[in-house]
């Protein structure tokens, strides 16, 4: 069986929220759960986000262009992060999106813009 992370393509979802860092930096996503089980889940970048992003599970791992994990049962929310970190000043916002596939096919879309 494959996961959710092993598919090539990602799709992103209605947004359901844009955030904004400005500098080298990061902002929080606390993701509401709905299920009353723990879900298996993947949070990526789609294809045309921008390179400085990357994604954790918590403030003190670098993290990476995808995570994979367990979200918790409803009624706790689960906290991801996503870092800014450009190699020197950018011209002009990047953007980046970040979608988050559940296994139980729940989905939450990210817009996140970046600039120094």
């Amino acid at each position: 069986p494959h996961s959710k992370c092993d598919l090539v393509q990602v799709e992103a979802g209605k947004v359901d929220g844009q955030l904004e860092i400005k500098g080298r930096g990061l902002v929080s996503i606390l993701v509401e759960t709905n299920s009353m089980v723990s879900e298996h889940f993947c949070a990526r970048f789609t294809e045309d986000s921008g390179r400085p992003f990357v994604v954790a599970e918590d403030s003190h791992t670098v993290g990476g262009r995808s995570v994979a994990g367990l979200l918790p049962r409803r009624g706790t929310d689960k906290e991801l992060v996503v870092r800014f970190d450009p190699d020197g000043a950018v011209s002009q916002t990047m953007k980046a999106t970040l979608v988050i596939d559940a296994e139980d096919g729940s989905k939450w879309t990210y817009e996140i813009c970046g600039s120094t």
